[in-house]
């Protein structure tokens, strides 16, 4: 456990799970972007033809059939305002409206549908517009599919469901090495610092020189080292001293304590005691 709280690895996860979240909520944000933006495109085609059938509506001019030449996609309608379709395009024909917008002003409304009768089904955004005319008041519903749109966004969401997680090791691998490298002058203090010993206590740490974090604590070290080196010789030098001051009086003392073994008799009461 020790080993995996590293400070490599502690950097290395929390930078991986920074750009993880980074990069989800970015993801997020982005599909939802792109999602809104593609919609409005599309909502914005639907109000272009329902404003071209408007125009149509209010010349006298409008058709029974709304289909362009070559266009098998696009739905639109008119309605009357009792309800019933009175213009439509070909794969509407006899359909019932497809939706139940009735704008009140002249600002068009919009909703998106599911399951209209063309094609696999889906989801359309149906834009709703009112429009008056000598022959009464007609509502437009123009639609346009959403199937490129959420194949699009599937497509994306896909792509960075896998290149996420693809990102997030890169990120991790790199900060791995990177902090390793960085910290590759930390290990190399660690192993001379290990080897010094009592008696090596001149030596010091190489400095890496860079003026950075670990060079001012190969820095401090050495002061360290060299506080050490400075009291262990003051240790030293005082012990040197005490034996050489207390080499006399104990010679003397074993001297006089030899003589007393060997003539008792001629040591007197006195220094007896």
């Amino acid at each position: 456990m020790r080993r995996l709280l590293t400070v490599r690895n502690r950097t290395t996860l929390v930078a991986a799970v920074v750009v993880a979240v980074a990069l989800c909520i970015g993801a997020v944000g982005l599909v939802g972007l792109v999602r809104d933006r593609l919609i409005e495109g599309q909502r914005t085609a639907a109000e272009l033809r329902s404003e071209d059938v408007a125009s149509l509506a209010e010349s006298g001019e409008l058709p029974d059939d709304l289909s362009y030449p070559g266009e098998d996609d696009g739905l639109t309608q008119v309605i009357d305002s009792g309800g019933s379709v009175v213009a439509a395009t070909d794969n509407l024909d006899g359909e019932p409206p497809i939706s139940d917008l009735r704008p009140d002003g002249d600002d068009p409304e919009s909703e998106i549908v599911n399951g209209l009768p063309i094609g696999e089904g889906g989801r359309f955004v149906v834009v709703a517009t009112s429009i008056a005319t000598d022959n009464g008041t007609f509502t437009i519903l123009s639609s346009a599919t959403l199937g490129e749109t959420d194949e699009t966004v599937r497509a994306m969401s896909v792509a960075l469901a896998l290149g996420i997680p693809v990102l997030v090791a890169l990120v991790a691998i790199v900060t791995r090495a990177l902090v390793g490298r960085a910290l590759l002058p930390v290990e190399r203090m660690s192993r001379e610092a290990s080897e010094i010993t009592e008696q090596d206590l001149h030596r010091r740490l190489v400095e890496p020189g860079t003026g950075d974090e670990v060079d001012r604590l190969a820095g401090t070290l050495n002061e360290m080292l060299g506080r050490l080196d400075a009291a262990n010789a003051l240790q030293w030098r005082f012990v040197t001293d005490a034996s050489h001051e207390l080499r006399s009086p104990l010679a003397s003392a074993r001297a006089a304590l030899e003589v007393a073994v060997a003539h008792p008799d001629k040591i007197d009461a006195q220094h007896a005691m």
